[in-house]
């Protein structure tokens, strides 16, 4: 097994598709429309290791977001990094979906994250980021859960009542449902992670241990499939 600090492997479909690779030679990453992730994900990977000029057998840890998000798109991001985990025989981080937008959108401070859930749902989480280059991972405050947007609306403004520093709100679900969120905390409207924010927060989950065991790992799940499995609902 490989767990020397080399090249990093990660991906996510909660939304829509990103694979990441970050290593000694700088960082790629590709998206995808998240209701082709199933067909996508391993010929991205392959084209996202050629582009870097290196095999399978070069990488040394694998990222996953395990959810909530997209009830396919999580499942098949999941099942793909299972897949590679244990035929590559590497070490394997899974962040919260959530908390890989919430590093994206701001390095101290809190951040609100919603994202489109369908069904006039959303995701959504509140996390405390104590500054980048501390090792810190975000802190989870609230969540996460599955609501209708006006009950999330009504959380964050029951938090800002005692939080203290800048408040960012992030995620796609801010844009759909712009008029029922608070006006002044500033606003990082995204359908996909960042792809630094992505290959950090993995980083930061090896260094320290917080790996799991590949044939345990589950997807994170707030509710069940929209019925009959249609593409783009949520988990």
């Amino acid at each position: 097994m490989r767990t020397d600090e080399g090249w990093l492997l990660a991906m996510d479909l909660s939304g829509a598709g990103l694979v990441v690779l970050e290593g000694p030679g700088g960082l790629w990453h590709r998206s995808f429309e998240a209701a082709k992730g199933a067909s996508l994900l391993f010929t991205t990977v392959k084209e996202v290791l050629g582009e870097a000029g290196i095999g399978p057998d070069q990488l040394s840890v694998l990222g996953v977001g395990r959810g909530p998000g997209s009830f396919t798109g999580v499942r098949t991001a999941v099942m793909g990094a299972k897949t590679l985990a244990e035929v590559l025989r590497i070490p394997l981080v899974a962040p919260d979906s959530l908390a890989i937008i919430a590093s994206g959108a701001a390095s101290r401070g809190h951040v609100f994250v919603a994202v489109d859930a369908r069904r006039r749902e959303v995701y959504h989480a509140l996390f405390r980021l104590d500054g980048e280059g501390e090792g810190e991972l975000p802190r989870l405050v609230e969540g996460p859960s599955v609501s209708p947007p006006e009950a999330a609306a009504r959380r964050i403004r029951y938090w800002m009542r005692d939080l203290e520093g800048d408040l960012v709100l992030a995620g796609n679900g801010i844009r759909v449902y712009g008029d029922l969120w608070p006006r002044g905390p500033a606003r990082r409207d995204t359908d996909l992670p960042d792809p630094r924010a992505l290959a950090g927060l993995c980083r930061k989950l090896f260094e320290r241990g917080v790996t799991e065991d590949h044939l345990y790992l589950r997807p994170l799940y707030l509710r069940q499939p929209d019925v009959g499995g249609r593409r783009g609902g949520g988990g």
